[in-house]
């Protein structure tokens, strides 16, 4: 089976802890490591960049995500630049609407149409030096750089701008077949439109909820949060194209409403977000739709299954409370026998 596995470790603790998570990240056999850019609940995304690049070798290494609000292009050219050139050539920009970041900033999510020219800004800040922003010139003069950009998208749309413009693509949607076969022919779309092809895109498939255990229920329920996190980004923008059963719908209606953007994907203390999912009776759908949880089996297997239905690159969040212990054991009880 061939498969390729990134992790996903947001900046939760002391950043002198973070360096020991990172120094696990290639040992364990990840090839990529995305880092939370969420300023109101972690330490900031750059500083954990930089620790990274000092304490890896051979891993690309990125926000997954930023958005185009809480930073101008400029810094975050320069920011990407500044890591790329310390990481020797291994930085990457994921980019999309923004939660935490921005819910917990009092701003609503970004739009398509600016998630697209921020993304192509930074391109050209980085590529040329110089680019037009929201109708005004900007500059970078001190670096040259091809840093990838990712776009993370869920919806049609944004799947769609994401094939038309992106170097890869983070697919939020889910790990379904079928979630898994539209995703692929959205962004297919778009990039046939730009007269590019889908085979030289990256797409990697986000796995939010993550977790292997003995019992497959207890790895289930400890990612609940993270399974709400995802629902979350699904529903954002409207339910139109985002395959999701007539049953479920109004659940998921409930749930966008409720949710609490303070304790977004959070593993400790109160999560109102968890108890949502279980009191509105998601969890079996969302499981099945975004986690790779259960015992190592059961695990293998839906790896297996997305493989088979086109996601052989998938990205797992590890939100783990303790993030040394689920690398180790994710290594041994999962990478291993891939």
């Amino acid at each position: 089976m061939k498969v390729k596995l990134g992790i996903h470790i947001p900046p939760d603790g002391p950043l002198a802890e973070y360096a020991r998570w990172v120094r696990e990240v290639e040992p364990s056999g990840f090839a990529a490591l995305g880092i939370a850019d969420s300023q109101c609940l972690r330490r900031d995304v750059y500083p954990a960049m930089t620790i990274a690049a000092l304490n890896t070798k051979r891993i690309m290494i990125g926000p997954r995500v930023t958005n185009p609000l809480t930073r101008h292009p400029t810094v975050t050219a320069s920011c990407l630049a500044a890591i790329d050139e310390l990481s020797g050539g291994r930085a990457f920009m994921g980019i999309g609407g923004g939660e935490s970041s921005v819910f917990n900033a009092g701003l609503p999510a970004a739009t398509i149409v600016q998630i697209r020219e921020y993304a192509l800004t930074v391109r050209d800040l980085l590529s040329k030096g110089e680019a037009m922003y929201q109708g005004k010139p900007c500059k970078l003069s001190w670096a040259h750089r091809r840093v990838p950009i990712y776009v993370a998208a869920s919806g049609p749309r944004n799947l769609r701008m994401a094939g038309e413009i992106a170097d890869g693509v983070i697919v939020g949607s889910g790990l379904t077949p079928e979630v898994i076969a539209d995703a692929r022919q959205r962004i297919r779309e778009g990039a046939e439109a730009a007269g590019r092809r889908i085979e030289d895109i990256d797409i990697w498939w986000m796995v939010i909820a993550a977790n292997v255990d003995s019992d497959r229920k207890a790895a289930i329920r400890e990612v609940l949060s993270s399974l709400a996190g995802g629902a979350r980004l699904l529903m954002r923008f409207g339910t139109q194209g985002k395959n999701i059963p007539e049953r479920y719908l109004e659940a998921m209606r409930k749930l966008d409403a409720a949710y609490a953007p303070g304790q977004h994907v959070v593993r400790s203390g109160a999560q109102p977000n968890a108890q949502l999912v279980e009191s509105l009776g998601l969890t079996d759908y969302l499981a099945d739709r975004f986690s790779l949880a259960g015992t190592p089996d059961d695990v293998l297997e839906k790896i297996k299954r997305c493989v088979g239905a086109g996601a052989g690159q998938l990205w797992v969040s590890n939100h783990s409370v303790d993030k040394l212990g689920f690398m180790k054991r994710w290594a041994r009880e999962i990478n291993a026998r891939l």
